[in-house]
């Protein structure tokens, strides 16, 4: 089943900010950083990113997205594919490490280019808007 439309454009959106918020808590993890209490509303973190952006930046973004969802569909299933076979790795017997970080490393690259496909959606809809528009993004805390 493949879904499609806006429905399908939203959800490679918040794709892309949960993978990019879900590889900064793994770094703060990996890092040794106590943030456990504020990983706690991690998911609420994703919400909240959205609406740091005016309506009209929202806008923009499903609108470019929409425009390039068949490259965002690809970026998307390049990714399942990666991660498919990560596991598969993970679970062969005997475990080929090599394989493994193969995989891994694949993982990292499909993931990053589904961030990029966003961020460049992001720059193009801040390319469209104006300046008193963009001064509204509010900023992290």
């Amino acid at each position: 089943m493949t879904i499609r439309g806006r429905t399908a454009i939203v959800l490679v959106a918040v794709l892309v900010v949960s993978l990019a918020l879900n590889f900064f808590g793994a770094g703060l993890i990996a890092a040794g950083v106590g943030f456990r209490e504020r990983l706690a509303g991690f998911d609420r973190s994703v919400l909240q990113l959205a609406e740091r952006f005016p309506r009209e930046i929202r806008r923009a973004v499903a609108a470019d997205l929409i425009a390039r969802r068949e490259e965002g569909f690809k970026a998307l299933d390049e990714l399942r594919a990666a991660r498919r076979e990560m596991f598969a790795a993970m679970r062969a017997e005997p475990l080929d490490r090599m394989r493994l970080e193969r995989a891994m490393a694949a993982v990292r690259a499909k993931t990053q280019a589904l961030q990029a496909f966003g961020q460049s959606g992001l720059a193009a809809a801040l390319a469209a808007v104006s300046a008193e528009t963009r001064a509204r993004i509010a900023p992290p805390e």
